[in-house]
């Protein structure tokens, strides 16, 4: 009755029919793709087939992996974020080691592939602190320490750099008396399982880190999502370009997130528990997802819009300039400028908007925003600053200081200044922000400001 119901529920319509995340080359593929055909493959293969069943699933798979692997960028970044990596990545591994133990190694040659290395590599180059990641996109702060799988897929890459991350991480799960085998199914399970004894007996290689450079301690690029983030001696600074279109895109193409001494400053909220309307026209209504509640402003009451559908030109960030100079002698400097009038919907009254960047490694982050609306009028926006910690303001100082962690200098006297607490009573999100998070809206004169941001 088993092998029946296999055979009629999933082995004959995976050889029969077409379904959208089998990949066909024209259209986008997602997780779902190495997902569905890491399960197919160990449905059909467990199991006694006669030799065309085995070479038509092998053949799909193959195809359907390739489609995925097409999709992402050279750079390796994860377009649904860090929270899908284990959705995506990691299945994208488990499928490669399965075709090997299927084919006896007829595919090891793919994992010195660069661009399947930069796969692996993503989910460390996005990694800022301890729990804490880069959380754009439908993604959580704390989306999972890396374990025992991550460790594998990085000893398979032959990425040494990401063996001792993973390693790192993998001491942190012990150091906090968690689960360290987990596995987002049986077999990831068993072969953590098979690999722990190993793997912890090869922890004592990487308990001496190695000493942080001096200048920018960590670059990443990732231009294939838009993520740039760089790391100094007291802030770590992450910009998002790149568009607002794609099925886990957020409202947020111009915004930044800032740790200070590895703690959140200026926050991403992420996303909440998925409902119906997270993936229909009124996901961009929901209000992790809307630019009004990222660090960006609300111009002349128009926000960012954005698009289920990846739309090659909407949304999107243009003429973005990146640069990393020795400023100073020994002083390395950070530049980032962008034009995202186009990210805003399309009745607002932009002219231009750019938001330039500006982060010395061993100083602050300076931000200038060159607003210019279409009729030349006196501009009306609001810019939003979103914290995990309670902000205060400080006149005497033209700054509002957020907790005990940083605070912002306004170049002049800023007088409109709101502060808004947002409760949190959503099941992910509280998962992030036990304690909720705070907005703050400042109302700026004219169509320039320039501010500064620094650690306390």
């Amino acid at each position: 009755r088993i092998e029946a119901e296999m055979k009629r529920r999933i082995t004959v319509p995976y050889l029969t029919d077409f379904f959208w995340h089998m990949g066909n080359g024209k259209e986008p593929t997602n997780n779902w793709t190495v997902w569905c055909a890491e399960n197919v493959l160990y449905s059909v293969f467990l199991l006694p087939q006669d030799e065309e069943t085995y070479r038509g699933v092998l053949e799909q798979a193959v195809c359907s992996i390739d489609c995925f692997i097409d999709d992402y960028g050279q750079d390796g970044g994860c377009p649904e974020g860090a929270s899908y990596y284990h959705h995506a990545a990691l299945r994208l591994f488990s499928c490669l080691e399965l075709l090997n133990r299927i084919t006896d190694g007829a595919f090891e040659a793919v994992f010195r592939e660069r661009k399947i290395r930069n796969i692996a590599e993503y989910i460390m180059k996005v990694h800022v602190a301890g729990e804490y990641y880069l959380n754009f996109a439908d993604c959580d702060l704390k989306p999972g320490l890396a374990g025992i799988a991550e460790y594998r897929f990085a000893k398979a890459v032959g990425s040494e750099e990401m063996m001792r991350f993973a390693a790192e991480q993998i001491t942190l799960t012990l150091e906090k008396g968690r689960e360290l085998v987990g596995g987002r199914d049986l077999p990831e399970i068993l072969l953590n399982a098979f690999e722990e004894e190993k793997i912890l007996a090869a922890l004592k290689e990487y308990e001496n880190p190695p000493e942080k450079a001096a200048g920018f301690r960590k670059t990443t690029a990732l231009p294939s999502i838009g993520v740039y983030a760089v790391e100094g001696e007291k802030l770590y600074l992450a910009v998002k370009t790149g568009d607002n279109t794609g099925s886990h895109k957020q409202c947020d193409t111009g915004s930044f997130i800032i740790f200070a001494k590895g703690q959140p400053l200026l926050i991403d909220p992420g996303v909440g528990t998925y409902t119906r309307e997270t993936f229909s026209a009124a996901r961009f209504g929901i209000w992790t997802i809307r630019s009004a509640y990222h660090n960006l402003p609300t111009i002349e009451g128009f926000e960012e819009g954005g698009s289920l559908s990846h739309i090659p030109g909407k949304y999107e960030a243009v003429d973005v300039d990146l640069k990393r100079k020795e400023i100073f002698p020994g002083v390395e400097g950070y530049l980032h400028s962008m034009e995202l009038k186009g990210c805003y919907q399309e009745e607002a009254p932009i002219e231009t908007y750019i938001r330039e960047i500006r982060f010395i490694s061993d100083g602050p982050i300076e931000v200038t925003e060159h607003l210019r609306l279409t009729d030349d009028a006196f501009p009306h926006w609001t810019l939003h600053f979103m914290s995990e910690e309670e902000p205060r303001l400080a006149e005497e100082e033209r700054a509002i200081v957020i907790g005990d962690r940083g605070k912002i200098v306004f170049d002049r006297p800023v007088f409109d200044v709101v502060f808004e607490k947002i409760g949190i009573d959503d099941a992910r999100l509280l998962r992030s922000w036990p304690d909720g998070i705070w907005r703050t809206n400042v109302r700026p004169i004219g169509g320039v400001l320039r501010y500064e941001i620094t650690a306390l």
